[in-house]
């Protein structure tokens, strides 16, 4: 008889056990990590992304005006799709560009530099509310 309760108590309680069912948290609980690079202290994506003045199609027609097409580059049919990546820092200012895949050709590695750097300043990155230093990669597609 001792034996019967000791099995009816134990199935009991892992009956108790499995019928429990986890309440998932509400939309207010979720905790969603920061994007934030321990490292450097910059943001790779935040709540609000950095923007060019006047948005994504005025960064091209910037780059587009800007641009002026290496001499050599051009002698040698060189073209290419490169990939840049800079900070855009708390005051908007385009900092510390570097390339992350270029198109071989110096020149036009020096000229996709050149336009960065003298980039007007952005409306910067937000995260909850307040302005931080986020990371942005910008493509720039030399096309003679």
């Amino acid at each position: 008889m001792k034996k019967l309760v000791y099995i009816l108590f134990f199935l009991c309680s892992f009956a108790n056990v499995f019928s429990q069912h986890d309440v998932p948290p509400s939309k207010d609980e979720i905790i969603v990590p920061d994007s934030l690079d321990s490292k450097t202290g910059i943001y790779n994506v935040v709540d609000e992304m950095p923007e060019f003045p006047g948005g994504t199609k005025e960064m091209y027609m910037y780059i587009k005006t800007n641009l002026k097409y290496p001499v050599d580059a051009k002698e040698q049919g060189k073209e290419g799709k490169m990939y840049i990546k800079f900070v855009v820092d708390i005051y908007g200012k385009v900092k510390d560009p570097i390339i992350l895949r270029s198109v071989g050709f110096p020149s036009l590695d020096m000229e996709a530099l050149r336009i960065v750097n003298n980039m007007p300043l952005w409306k910067a990155g937000k995260q909850r509310g307040k302005e931080v230093p986020v990371y942005y990669i910008l493509p720039i597609n030399f096309k003679l």
